[in-house]
């Protein structure tokens, strides 16, 4: 408690616990920062906590998978072409191409509720102006980039106030980022629930996104070079998992690449031995980061016991985006449609939501607006492209036609490059990389590449997606019918990104043998 007891509240006296929230409930929103959903294994207490008393939605994905294009989809609830956040860095990206008068926390502040914000925002928040707080948020405590990727030595703006949280190269154990962010919380809980008004929480972790390096005389990482490299776990936390390595699923360093489109046979040979060592190098750093988030998410629930609230709130937890992890011979990095990139966890419990349950319904980070504005009663101001989950995590069994639609509108390397980091061999890694359009149906995925390349996989029959179905003559109907289904979603608004899609199964049997060879 240290470390917020020197945290400025927002002004003004708590008032009186009154009736004031009857019938609204709290919402507290826990995001990791490029977590795959295989790490969900390292997080045991919020599997339990959350997804034990409440549903786990097995088919979440991210519907932009790089950071800030996705966390715009959660404030806005659209799409990226409708919400114009399109890259994490200008003129196309970032925090200030966001139209942020017009966000979740703006219409959920003026219904009533106060709006409690912890942790990272939109990329390079707080570089032009570190002591603004955006709009709709009443309890500000935002990381100052680029010291967001700075697991120690980062600072916060506390309500207009900056405070720097002790130096990058020293590990101080009582200042390490998620343990500052999980302090802020639970005293912010403490003070919001004595004043009867129902709130919104929205906690964003740094793991287990990587951190970027630091020099001793390079205080705001304003110049020199700047690399990402393996986050640093809590103290108590490092070698505790010493024995992990990525995951050797199916896809991981893919045989064969005959099947993927042109780019990707250019740009990915086999790994090396050395590659695959400092693969599994960073995944255990990454798992290990994420124990402290785990922690967390059970001292924050633990509060809300306390407080007498924790009937009265819903959790959300989830990820901004997944992450690959060799799949595909891909060592690193997010952006691609392919699995570890785009499928995210999500859980929920609270009121309204099944118990302990799993649905399998198609979801998306487009939806997560929609439903926080239902249980908070509110309406939007926006046309929203999601739908609410509330029907799905009443009824888990409950299924729709609905597709997902999986969008980038920039290459990887002006979705993701910038002033951090200047990594060179980071930014090869990207280069080549087109953007795509794709459709993500009950059954099938469809992808369409700006430079010409096609996918198409069976995800019921291909989950690792290892041969792509584009080209079959035993799928060529449900190849045209998603095709079309592709062009009306790619460019949809509103109630036309939610409309129902039939894509019935091949008109012959499929038969698996190697990799169709396109020419």
């Amino acid at each position: 408690m240290a470390v917020v007891a020197a945290i400025s509240a927002p002004a003004g006296a708590p008032a009186d616990r009154t009736t004031e929230s009857a019938g609204r409930p709290n919402v507290v929103v826990f995001m990791t920062d490029d977590q795959t959903l295989d790490m969900m294994r390292f997080l045991p207490r919020t599997r339990s906590l959350i997804g034990g008393q409440g549903v786990t939605f097995s088919r979440a994905y991210a519907s932009y998978p790089v950071c800030c294009p996705s966390r715009a989809t959660f404030l806005t609830g659209q799409y990226a072409h409708n919400h114009k956040v399109l890259s994490n860095q200008p003129p196309t990206g970032s925090y200030y191409k966001l139209r942020k008068w017009n966000t979740l926390p703006v219409w959920l502040r003026d219904a009533g509720y106060d709006t409690i914000h912890i942790g990272k925002y939109l990329n390079l928040y707080g570089m032009a102006n570190p002591r603004e707080i955006p709009p709709g948020w009443t309890d500000w405590h935002g990381s100052i980039d680029p010291t967001t990727y700075w697991f120690y030595g980062f600072t916060l703006n506390h309500n207009g106030k900056l405070r720097r949280y002790g130096l990058p190269w020293v590990e101080d154990p009582a200042l390490y980022q998620t343990d500052v962010y999980t302090s802020i919380a639970t005293d912010a809980i403490r003070r919001h629930a004595a004043t009867g008004k129902p709130f919104l929480l929205n906690v964003s972790f740094g793991p287990s996104h990587g951190e970027i390096s630091y020099g001793r005389n390079d205080q705001d990482a304003g110049g020199g070079e700047s690399f990402f490299v393996s986050p640093r776990p809590a103290q108590r936390h490092r070698g505790t998992l010493a024995g992990e390595r990525a995951p050797r699923g199916p896809g991981f360093d893919e045989e064969d690449l005959s099947d993927k489109p042109a780019w990707m046979q250019r740009k990915f040979g086999r790994m090396t031995e050395k590659t695959i060592a400092s693969l599994d190098g960073e995944y255990r750093a990454r798992a290990e980061s994420l124990l402290s988030v785990d922690e967390a998410v059970e001292a924050v629930l633990g509060q809300l016991d306390r407080s007498g609230i924790a009937d009265d709130t819903l959790v959300v937890f989830t990820s901004d985006n997944g992450f690959l992890q060799g799949e595909h011979r891909i060592p690193g990095g997010k952006y691609v449609v392919y699995e570890p990139s785009t499928h995210i966890p999500l859980l929920m419990r609270g009121p309204g939501v099944a118990p302990g349950a799993t649905s399998g319904e198609l979801v998306s980070n487009v939806d997560l607006a929609a439903t926080i504005a239902e249980v908070a009663q509110v309406s939007p101001k926006l046309e929203l492209d999601g739908r609410s989950l509330m029907p799905y995590a009443a009824d888990p069994s409950r299924r729709s036609a609905r597709p997902l639609l999986l969008e980038t509108t920039a290459s990887a390397r002006e979705s993701v490059d910038g002033r951090m980091p200047r990594d060179p061999d980071y930014l090869a890694q990207l280069e080549g990389i087109p953007a795509y359009r794709a459709i993500r149906q009950d059954r099938w995925l469809y992808v369409a590449y700006s430079d010409g390349g096609r996918e198409l996989y069976d995800m019921h029959r291909d989950p690792a997606q290892l041969r792509s179905r584009y080209g079959d003559p035993a799928v060529a109907d449900t190849q045209r019918r998603l095709q079309e289904a592709l062009s009306r979603l790619q460019s949809c608004v509103g109630a036309t990104c939610r409309a129902a899609v039939d894509v019935p199964p091949p008109s012959r049997p499929l038969i698996d043998t190697a990799p169709l060879r396109i020419g």
